[in-house]
């Protein structure tokens, strides 16, 4: 079994069925996350060949900052 977290970062272009946390499986999908090197955006696919970009920075900036 592979470490969890891994000791190093997965990157846009290395979309890998994770062992753990971030794995779902309802019917035939598969959802899977992988974050940039820099930690700006994160890669969510959703299977079904589709794959969004989150800028993950942005979304950060958006929880830390109260109502």
């Amino acid at each position: 079994i592979p470490p969890w977290p891994p000791r190093v970062s997965r990157t846009i272009g290395e979309l890998l069925a994770p062992a753990a946390p971030f794995d779902k499986k309802c019917g035939r999908e598969n959802w899977t996350v992988a974050f940039a090197p820099d930690g700006s955006y994160f890669a969510w696919s959703q299977g079904h060949r589709t794959v969004k970009l989150v800028p993950w920075s942005q979304c950060l900036k958006n929880l830390k900052t109260p109502p």
